[in-house]
């Protein structure tokens, strides 16, 4: 299945998804990453490269499952690519039972995306203004957003990369409609919340969804959300995590030791990793869809 959003002063998330199987068990998450290459668009500004960028976000997701009780290994593959339509990026993902087996990433290269490309991806100097936010949704107060605002110097007015890497990734983690996963909310996205179970922390937390752009959670503060603003960045909400341990639980991995306040800090991966791919286009200044 094939979804993408019409382009309108959004920023766009497309997931395409295929049948496959899926990936073998090996404690922890590991994303191996591999960089099929292509050339940053000649909007982006800030003097970054997409691999370390993309590192630091796949090290942020690993970071949050660093102590479960054995390995979740995803291959995801990106690159740069023109996508047109002010599409972002495109990720491709297989429609698989847990565990989510990975995909494939791409970045909007053709110059309708105007992204600010972090050269220091693992600090926050360029935003001024941070903001948690909290909620009780059925399970107990839980974390729903980590933002970073008030960009200045080339992050200002420019789609942050890091984050949009981030929400692709979580797609590739199994975070998207995907009608073959027992642990969908019932009736598919958008017909209901993706439910917080079993041995997870907040269980009972019921978390809000639609099936548009693939599927989403719909917490504006949330990485997992389907838009994104200029001059902003989210980092993993303690909501992000648990929605990726809910979609692959039950299969044989304890995810009940997960870190609900993943550091954005973390060592460098020496090579990019597995298969992971996702849609989202930004116009300077306004907001779109992811």
């Amino acid at each position: 299945m094939r979804g993408r959003l019409p382009n309108t002063c959004v920023a766009i998330l497309s997931v395409v998804l295929w049948s496959g199987a899926a990936a073998s068990l090996e404690a922890g998450l590991t994303i191996n990453r591999t960089f099929s290459g292509g050339a940053a668009p000649v909007t982006a500004a800030g003097g970054g490269d997409i691999v370390s960028i993309f590192n630091a976000a796949a090290d942020l997701w690993e970071n949050a499952f660093s102590v479960v009780g054995q390995d979740h290994v995803i291959n995801v593959t990106f690159g740069w690519a023109p996508l047109g339509g002010g599409t972002l990026g495109q990720a491709t993902v297989p429609v698989v039972p847990p565990l989510a087996p990975g995909g494939t990433i791409t970045f909007d290269n053709d110059g309708t995306s105007v992204f600010f490309l972090d050269p220091t991806p693992t600090l926050n100097e360029e935003y001024t203004t941070f903001t948690e936010s909290s909620t009780d949704l059925g399970g107990g107060t839980i974390n729903t957003g980590r933002v970073y605002t008030g960009a200045t110097g080339a992050a200002f007015n420019r789609t942050d990369l890091f984050t949009v890497a981030a929400h692709e990734i979580g797609h590739t983690l199994g975070v998207f409609n995907n009608p073959v996963n027992p642990n969908s909310p019932a009736g598919g996205w958008g017909a209901g919340p993706l439910n917080i179970t079993g041995a997870l922390p907040n269980a009972g937390t019921a978390l809000p969804t639609t099936a548009a752009g693939g599927g989403h959670i719909t917490i504006g503060s949330m990485v997992m959300f389907p838009t994104l603003g200029g001059s902003t960045r989210r980092l993993l909400s303690a909501a992000d995590v648990l929605s990726y341990a809910q979609m692959n639980s039950g299969a044989g991995v304890d995810f009940s030791g997960v870190n609900l306040s993943p550091s954005i800090s973390a060592v460098p991966e020496p090579s990019a990793g597995m298969l992971a791919v996702l849609a989202l286009g930004l116009i300077a200044g306004r907001r779109r869809r992811v």
